[in-house]
């Protein structure tokens, strides 16, 4: 289906946070997990073309609108932890950090609390300033 205002992801942007799918009021873009990856539908025939909510809420710009053909299923892998390589979620820097805005980090729920953990740790011992959090 060609359309003149498809629904275009990014995947390299896109950080699998699903905050598009749970805006969606209209179910038209509908997420689903297999645990290696996210499976992302579009239904385009729900979606209102004048509708934004997915576009201007995404954390990272992953979603626009533009002419092509409409694809109406993503599949979205979730990035290995930079640590212990299980898959995991991205997530953005936290205020502070030294990454760039936008930029994402791998790392599973255990090893991101437990370099949580060490940041602060460091900081009480005073080896960083609270900046480098």
């Amino acid at each position: 289906m060609i359309a003149t205002t498809a629904l275009i992801l990014d995947p390299e942007k896109c950080i699998r946070c699903e905050i598009c799918t749970r805006l969606c009021w209209t179910g038209a873009l509908q997420g689903e997990n297999d645990g290696a990856a996210l499976i992302l539908r579009f239904l385009p025939e729900l979606c209102p073309k004048e509708c934004r909510i997915c576009i201007d809420k995404c954390p990272v710009w992953a979603l626009s609108r533009g002419p092509g053909r409409q694809k109406e299923e993503w599949y979205l892998k979730y990035p290995r932890c930079r640590i212990c390589g299980r898959p995991s979620l991205p997530y953005l820097p936290l205020v502070g950090e030294a990454n760039t805005p936008g930029m994402a980090e791998p790392l599973c729920p255990t090893c991101r609390r437990e370099l949580g953990a060490q940041k602060l740790e460091e900081t009480v011992q005073g080896k960083i300033r609270p900046a480098e959090l």
